[in-house]
């Protein structure tokens, strides 16, 4: 039986190897990431009152890497809701179809790299809150 209690979206480390030169850090379709990346974008220079995402997709996986500096990614699939902080590049956070997103807590210099599963397409975005909870209740 499925554990109820678990999130559908999840925290990943991904291999990083560091030396006196630096540090670098994989991510692969197909190994970290369960889907192949068709889109990549990232945010900068965000304010840290800045909140941005306010939507969920209906198709489009998507990771979430805090390149330099930190913010929170507020989750919510209506269900469970958890804020995750990002603070590392070593880290992601995986986040599948159907839980709302919301980002804020920049810290200054933050640069958010998000890969999605899916190319850009307007029909994809959830944009109302009401709607996408009313869409999943039972």
């Amino acid at each position: 039986m499925p554990d109820a209690s678990r999130t559908p979206w999840q925290t990943i480390h991904l291999p990083t190897n560091s030396d006196a030169r630096g540090s670098i850090t994989i991510c692969e379709s197909g190994a970290q990431l369960p889907f192949t990346m068709k889109r990549a974008r990232w945010v900068y220079d965000a304010p840290p009152s800045a909140k941005r995402g306010g939507h969920a997709h209906h198709r489009t996986a998507q990771l979430f890497i805090a390149l330099t500096g930190a913010l929170t990614v507020a989750v919510d699939d209506t269900k469970r809701k958890e804020r995750v902080r990002l603070d590392t590049p070593a880290t992601g956070l995986l986040i599948p179809p159907g839980v709302w997103i919301d980002t804020e807590e920049w810290t200054s210099g933050a640069v958010l790299l998000m890969l999605a599963s899916e190319p850009h397409d307007p029909a994809d975005y959830i944009r109302d809150y009401a709607a996408f909870t009313a869409g999943r209740k039972a």
